[in-house]
C-alpha cells in the first residue's frame, strides 16, 4: 500500500496465477493485513474476496463492504480508501489497458 491511513506495518503479498504474454491481464491471489490506504488505480479489477472484509470508499464519501464469497468491480480511475477488515484473501483478475 501506498499511502497507509489506518494500522502499522500492514504487508501484502501477491500470487501471480497467470499473466498474457502483452501483460496486459494478470490472474492471481492477493493476501493482505489488516489496515487502510489511499489509492488511485491504474487497471481494472475483477475481485471475488474469499476471507476478510473489504470496505470501500469513494472520493465522495459513498461506502460498501465486501463479505467472504462477495465478487465486485473496481475500476480504472478509483480514487478512494480501500480498507481491509481483518486478514483479507482475495483472487483477482486485473487489466491494464494498452495506450496508442
Amino acid at each position: 500500500p501506498s499511502i497507509v491511513t489506518k494500522g502499522k506495518d500492514v504487508w501484502e503479498k501477491t500470487r501471480v496465477l497467470y499473466a498474457d504474454a502483452t501483460g496486459e491481464l494478470t490472474v492471481g491471489l492477493w493476501e493482505s493485513s489488516p489496515g487502510a490506504w489511499r489509492l488511485m488505480t491504474i487497471e481494472d479489477e475483477y475481485v471475488r474476496l474469499l476471507e476478510g472484509q473489504i470496505k470501500l470508499t469513494d472520493e465522495k464519501g459513498a461506502t460498501r463492504t465486501f463479505e467472504p464469497g462477495d465478487s465486485f468491480f473496481v475500476p480504472e480511475h478509483f480514487g478512494g480508501e480501500w480498507e481491509n477488515i481483518g486478514t483479507v484473501r482475495k483472487v483477482f483478475m486485473s487489466m491494464k489497458r494498452k495506450r496508442a
